[in-house]
């Protein structure tokens, strides 16, 4: 047991074994205080995203009510425990940095009021279950929980159009005068349960809005004024001369002055390659520069409208709509003439006196209900992939994914897969330590970023135990140039050959004598290699794009067993963009695109299905952007394909399951053999058969490799 875990102000610890710590914080839902205590709810969200941003914790488990943490750990951070524990324990300032929350964004938001309604439908069939209410009032009650679909059925007539809120509204009177006042309730409380859900798996209004994706950017990024009790300007909203507060790990969002503080930033995020520099007051800072360290205020030179880096997203991009499939029209086309039919049926049979014929003819809706289905299907996938970090903002993607059939990786995710790899090559006549090049390139970065910060060149230095202790750096030449002094006192020039070259090596001299170099070398890992070869098997053709001219990347796509046409090099924004479009064609062909840089966001607009990648340090802002994001195992790319394809399939079963049994019971109500409740729960019952076969469907679809061993690492020596 260490001392310095074992007290602190914000926890106590409770168990100390090789490679796990458990401790109790003090403010996390404590015993004895109310759950529903902002503060805990706050910091559970804050400890929750400070532990999964730790790129080197194996793995943590957050007890909210016994207010405990288990974290699992590499032994040779044992010693970075504490300061990872004060930050994710420490609550957070208010509104304190970049903030990239939604506000208006909510997962229920839009379910609210049919979440409100079923809770009074239900709330009444309680009191009645308790103290039977007389008919009249009940009557009466359920009149007025009616007036949600008599303002839905309005809303269509005056479109001229008849729907299932018209059917349900006239299956709802008509229970209504055949004196079925509770059956009404449960029917209402059935219908704003799916709905509700309905709502949930919705895509946002951006998602079909010609200009959505930048709408979002403007409305989800906020900047934090210098005066912490003015609220977050958004920066749709943002002018030129506003100061904002930026610290480390945070995207400038727009290009901007520096007014006061000091920041290490990259351009990183703009065009891929690592150009680290400290700027000081007076310099400017372009469109997505990356804070590495530091922090300071910051007066904005353009506004998100005028700024260049987002002109190609002022476009109108048309997607290449796929092809929903002949179910989904032929649905289509019968709801527009069956409604209408069934609803002036059921008129005419209630008229008549025949109650039962017209509560089977205006509760016959197979669309609707295999339309729920489908919602279904997707929230199981959804809720199923969150448990393995594939987060998933616009659930119709589901469906999109499976039709797809090209997929566009830039290669800067490809080197967040752990794609780019460091060698040393001693110079002649010189024999330095094994390893002693790569401790010294650690050595910078650990103390550029932090031992916690985020990797400069390659999560592949982080993983050194010991790099060389460092006592000051200058960054010199843009970037391309680290002059550094060990704590041993030697004097070290570490410098890029063709510093415009993201593969170029790095010359190392000590105390004026060159004693090598760190070449940079790019290479698909296991998982890519695994992924390209599912994909290829799956349909679906892998292309490669980058800023790199196109003979760097034959390395790459030969790895990975690509043709020369599925490579692209040398492309911008620009060219990225026309390659999206061309490979949707005359729009029968699906396009996927995972980007990382803000030079991929017009492409990410016009692809079908925009994909990012989670990474330790600066993907938040493409995770609220993209469709889906996955974790750093490409492999997750052809599962999600196949699960797509077989949730397709169950859907497509689904359908002949409830259209069929709907038939039967509208026969059966129609004659009479059973009740109106009864009736009410035969039309729901095939949605839960449904539904089992949405979790059988994604369960076979499972999550471990495909069975096909991964490519060993003599295949790509081989490919090289």
């Amino acid at each position: 047991m260490v001392a310095d875990l074992a007290h602190s102000r914000h926890w106590t610890q409770v168990s100390d074994l090789p490679g796990r710590l458990r401790v109790r914080c003090h403010g996390l839902n404590p015993v004895g205080e109310p759950a529903s205590n902002r503060l805990d709810s706050t910091l559970l969200h804050h400890c929750r995203l400070t532990l999964s941003s730790c790129h080197w914790l194996r793995g943590f488990r957050i007890n909210p009510l016994a207010g405990s943490i288990c974290l699992h750990y590499p032994p040779q951070h044992r010693r970075d425990l504490k300061t990872l524990l004060e930050r994710a324990l420490t609550p957070p300032l208010p509104g304190s940095g970049l903030d990239l929350a939604d506000p208006e964004q909510s997962l229920f938001a839009p379910g609210r009021p049919l979440i409100r309604h079923g809770l009074s439908c239900a709330s009444i069939l309680l009191i009645d279950a308790i103290t039977p209410l007389p008919l009249t009032l009940l009557l009466g009650l359920s009149s007025l929980l009616l007036w949600p679909r008599i303002n839905a059925a309005l809303r269509q007539l005056r479109q001229g159009r008849l729907d299932v809120e018209t059917l349900e509204l006239g299956f709802s009177t008509a229970m209504l005068l055949e004196g079925l006042p509770r059956e009404t309730l449960t029917d209402l409380g059935i219908h704003d349960a799916t709905g509700a859900v309905q709502g949930v798996m919705q895509p946002d209004e951006d998602v079909v809005d010609g200009d959505r994706l930048l709408a979002r950017l403007g409305r989800v990024v906020q900047l934090q004024p210098p005066d912490s009790a003015a609220d977050p300007i958004p920066l749709a909203e943002a002018k030129p001369g506003q100061h904002y507060l930026i610290h480390g790990q945070q995207l400038c969002p727009l290009r901007s002055t520096l007014v006061s503080g000091r920041l290490l930033v990259s351009n990183r995020r703009i065009n891929g390659h690592w150009h680290p520099r400290w700027l000081k007051r007076g310099e400017v800072i372009p469109t997505g520069s990356l804070v590495i360290r530091g922090q300071g205020t910051l007066e904005l030179s353009e506004a998100l409208i005028s700024d260049p880096t987002y002109a190609l997203l002022h476009e109108q991009h048309d997607r290449s709509r796929i092809e929903t499939g002949v179910l989904d029209r032929r649905l289509q086309r019968l709801s527009d003439w069956m409604s209408p039919l069934l609803l002036a049926g059921g008129g005419v049979m209630l008229a008549r006196g025949s109650g039962e014929i017209a509560l089977a003819a205006l509760r016959f809706s197979p669309l609707h209900n295999w339309s729920d289905s489908v919602t279904a299907s997707r929230l199981t996938a959804v809720a199923d992939l969150a448990l393995h970090k594939v987060r998933i903002r616009n659930p119709n993607v589901l469906s999109s994914l499976g039709r797809i059939r090209h997929l566009v990786v830039t290669q800067s995710c490809l080197n967040q897969a752990g794609g780019m790899r460091l060698k040393e090559e001693a110079a002649p006549g010189t024999n330095p330590i094994k390893g002693e090049l790569l401790r010294l390139l650690a050595g910078i970065q650990s103390w550029l970023s932090g031992i916690n910060g985020m990797a400069i060149w390659t999560r592949q230095l982080q993983e050194i135990e010991t790099p060389t202790a460092i006592t000051s750096v200058a960054i010199e030449a843009e970037g391309s140039r680290y002059r550094l002094r060990t704590r041993a006192g030697d004097s070290v020039v570490i410098e890029a050959e063709r510093p415009d070259d993201l593969l170029t090596s790095l010359r190392v001299s000590r105390n004026g004598a060159s004693i090598g170099r760190i070449v940079l070398e790019f290479l698909p890992d296991d998982h890519w290699l695994e992924a390209a070869e599912m994909l290829n098997r799956l349909g679906i053709r892998l292309h490669v794009v980058s800023s790199l001219p196109d003979d760097q990347l034959e390395t790459c796509t030969e790895a990975l067993q690509l043709p020369d046409d599925q490579r692209h090099g040398a492309c911008d924004a620009e060219a990225r963009l026309a390659l999206i479009r061309r490979l949707q064609g005359n729009g029968r062909d699906g396009v996927a695109y995972m980007g990382y840089l803000l030079q991929d966001l017009a492409a990410l607009e016009q692809a079908d299905v925009s994909m990012g990648m989670t990474t330790p340090d600066d993907s938040l802002m493409v995770a609220r952007l993209c469709d889906l994001m996955i974790p750093t195992n490409a492999s997750w790319l052809p599962r999600l394909v196949t699960m797509s394809r077989r949730l397709q399939q169950a859907e497509t079963g689904n359908f002949s399951l409830i259209t069929g049994s709907q038939i039967a019971t509208a026969l059966i109500t129609a004659t009479g053999w059973i009740a109106p409740m009864q009736a009410i729960l035969f039309y729901d019952l095939p949605m839960l058969l449904a539904e089992l076969n949405n979790i059988l469907s994604v369960q076979t679809a499972g999550y471990a490799a495909s069975g096909h061993p991964l490519p060993s690492r003599n295949k790509r020596q081989d490919a090289r």
